[in-house]
């Protein structure tokens, strides 16, 4: 069933409406009629409205509204995804997939071994085309919300943005600490219901020793990712997967 993201004013008790360019996509991507079912999603209340097509015209599509489904669709859990910029058009992967996995929030990174770097102009543009991503991903997995892909950071900057987090983690093999897969189930396994997770994820050439230490400094813990080295963008779907696994349901 195709799903969309409304805002509140368009639902009534008993009608959606449909308007700007999802109205173009129902009708002549999709070429859906009346009587065809669809989903939406206002980002606010955690619900699915399920809706019947009662009328399309030039500017509007106008529904039945069926019933409300509760939630269910979002992890239990705020998953803040910190990337470190990778190469070519891996970024546009890595959000797809994390939105697919139930990130909550991705934040692209500049780290010291980061080969991409963005002037503002570039960076506005890459950032607007990274939000179109995101939802067209919400929209494709049934997502309550449309995760949001913040500005390009620095990893100083992104370490203090979690001083509150519940759980901070960074994968990196170099560390007593990391290459326990005890450690990384615990803190995993640790999680609770409500908590903000912030996850690190370095670009093609890794985090360097110094950025390391300042993320433990700041009470951010390595954990380790097995015995083979993961590229960036597998690393971060890999974390993602556990913590949809083992979080789902806390």
């Amino acid at each position: 069933m195709p799903h969309f993201f409304i805002k509140t004013q368009q639902i009534n008790e008993h009608t959606i409406s449909v308007i700007g360019s999802d109205v173009h996509h129902i009708r002549d991507v999709l070429r859906m009629k009346a009587g065809d079912e669809l989903s939406f999603s206002d980002g606010v209340e955690m619900c699915k409205y399920h809706a019947v097509i009662s009328d399309i015209t030039a500017d509007e599509v106008r529904c039945e509204l069926r019933y409300i489904q509760a939630g269910g669709y979002e992890l239990p859990i705020r998953v803040h995804l910190y990337q470190a910029l990778p190469k070519a058009a891996k970024m546009e992967w890595i959000i797809e997939k994390a939105v697919e996995l139930g990130v909550y929030r991705v934040i692209p990174i500049t780290t010291t071994r980061s080969i991409v770097r963005l002037e503002q102009k570039k960076a506005t543009a890459k950032r607007e085309r990274w939000q179109t991503i995101s939802e067209t991903a919400a929209k494709q997995c049934g997502r309550l919300i449309v995760p949001v892909i913040e500005e390009v950071t620095t990893l100083q900057t992104a370490i203090a943005d979690i001083a509150q987090f519940n759980t901070k983690i960074i994968p990196y093999e170099m560390t007593a600490q990391s290459t326990d897969f005890r450690n990384t189930r615990d803190i995993i396994g640790g999680i609770r219901r409500g908590e903000d997770v912030a996850v690190f994820i370095g670009s093609e050439g890794g985090f360097e020793p110094r950025e390391i230490e300042m993320a433990v400094n700041a009470g951010i813990v390595p954990i380790t990712m097995g015995k083979r080295i993961l590229r960036t963008e597998t690393a971060a779907t890999v974390i993602l997967a556990w913590l949809m696994f083992c979080c789902d349901q806390v």
